[in-house]
């Protein structure tokens, strides 16, 4: 399980993007193949219209503002060159990548956060590959808090009045609270799951910080504020 500390790593960088320093993001990428998924409702990827993304490279290196797309069907990167040269990046290259969320496709009133980070190097959790790239909300040596996206293609049911059903791809997610140890729990952003899954030491303190800030665990900013307190 990887521990690299609490997600502050993307803020306050400032690289301007050239399109050599793309080319040199996506040099050991693929050509993206054409996949028009025919008759397919819904889309194979996290959102649909591509991203201004920061990408963090295995070197270190952060490129900002990078047009991508995060295939979830296919579990891959992609981003754009020259205006439409699309390319697949080699995950072997990549860290971690931060993901704004498009206007509209989030509730900030509910406690959904504008950006997503995306990180690989993840074990234990039911499913996931050690070079899947998932959402990780929280990172500390105390806890993880990680969100898995999938996306499978499924068969409608029959309408009589349609000729043909086809297929439709449909998006649900999982969370997963790591601890110290690197134990993982499946859970939901509810009070009861999040408090339970939690070391048995924090439970009292849970409660306690859950009152006295008046958190709501059904909100991804008000777990988080839980698990930074409590990793301090």
């Amino acid at each position: 399980m990887k521990k690299i500390g609490i997600l502050a790593l993307f803020l306050g960088m400032s690289w301007g993007v050239s399109a050599q320093q793309i080319a040199q993001i996506t040099m050991d990428g693929t050509p993206a193949r054409i996949t028009p998924y025919t008759g397919v409702e819904g889309s194979p990827y996290l959102f649909k219209d591509w991203v201004d993304a920061d990408i963090t490279l295995r070197n270190g290196k952060v490129r900002e503002g990078v047009p991508l797309k995060v295939n979830i069907y296919e579990g891959e990167l992609e981003v754009l060159l020259d205006g439409d040269n699309r390319i697949i990046l080699n995950k072997r290259t990549v860290d971690a990548v931060k993901v704004p969320r498009p206007e509209g496709s989030f509730d900030a009133s509910k406690g959904e956060l504008p950006a997503l980070v995306f990180k690989k190097g993840f074990t234990g959790i039911k499913g996931v590959k050690e070079d899947d790239f998932v959402n990780v909300l929280f990172e500390s040596d105390a806890y993880t808090l990680i969100r898995v996206y999938h996306n499978t293609l499924q068969e409608p049911a029959k309408n009589t009045y349609a000729t043909s059903p086809g297929q439709i791809f449909v998006v649900s997610t999982s969370f997963f609270l790591v601890d110290r140890e690197g134990k993982s729990q499946g859970v939901r952003l509810a009070a009861k799951p999040i408090l339970k899954a939690l070391h048995p030491d924090h439970e009292q303190e849970a409660k306690r910080i859950v009152k006295a800030e008046g958190l709501k665990l059904s909100r991804e900013d008000h777990v988080i504020t839980l698990l930074q307190m409590l990793s301090e």
